[in-house]
């Protein structure tokens, strides 16, 4: 595989699970009154005026938010893939690209600054060396597996931490931990947004 189609597939990939783990209300189609807040279309696409319209219902969009809409239709498919952060790892992993492939590809995307800088997480639940405080944390966010990428942990699920836990990995500065959900026993991967004591 090249580099041109390398990077190509990553950005298609991100800008999947980009807009897939958005919430409705945060898209550009919502913000235009294209879509209403679950999803349902209120304008045809050639009834969009502006390119600012235009651009936010392309073709691409139309795809994956038809596939948001059958994912949610699914029992608890109505919930985000999970944290971003974590939906980045997941991708990062299945694509092994590392981190710098991964900047290269979302400047070249030109996203705002946000996206580009690392997360500072000032938490009780971290030290110094980001290590993960054992115990037992409530999710804030719905939460996929690890393994199967399906989402499992729901927004006031109990996760379990049995030991002060370092990061398995880091996405743009930002920890991955990995917890195990209590209610099924499977671990997931967490980050310090996803969780509260």
């Amino acid at each position: 595989m090249g580099i041109i189609s390398g990077a190509a597939n990553v950005y298609f990939a991100y800008k999947f699970l980009r807009i897939l783990t958005q919430k409705w209300e945060d898209m550009d189609a919502f913000k235009y009154g294209i879509i209403d807040k679950n999803g349902n279309v209120l304008k045809k696409a050639r009834d969009l005026k502006t390119p600012e319209e235009k651009e936010s219902y392309t073709v691409f969009n139309r795809l994956v938010f038809n596939i948001k809409r059958l994912l949610e239709k699914i029992p608890g498919g109505g919930s985000t893939i999970g944290s971003y952060a974590a939906a980045l790892y997941l991708l990062k992993e299945n694509a092994n690209v590392t981190d710098d492939e991964l900047i290269e590809v979302l400047e070249q995307m030109d996203l705002p600054e946000e996206f580009l800088l690392p997360v500072m997480t000032e938490s009780f639940m971290v030290n110094e060396d980001n290590m993960l405080s054992p115990g037992s944390y409530n999710l804030t966010s719905d939460v996929a597996s690890s393994i199967s990428g399906e989402i499992i942990g729901k927004k006031g699920h109990t996760v379990v931490v049995n030991e002060q836990s370092k990061p398995i990995n880091y996405v743009f500065g930002v920890p991955i931990y990995e917890g195990i959900h209590k209610l099924s026993n499977q671990r997931i991967y967490i980050t310090v947004e996803d969780i509260r004591r």
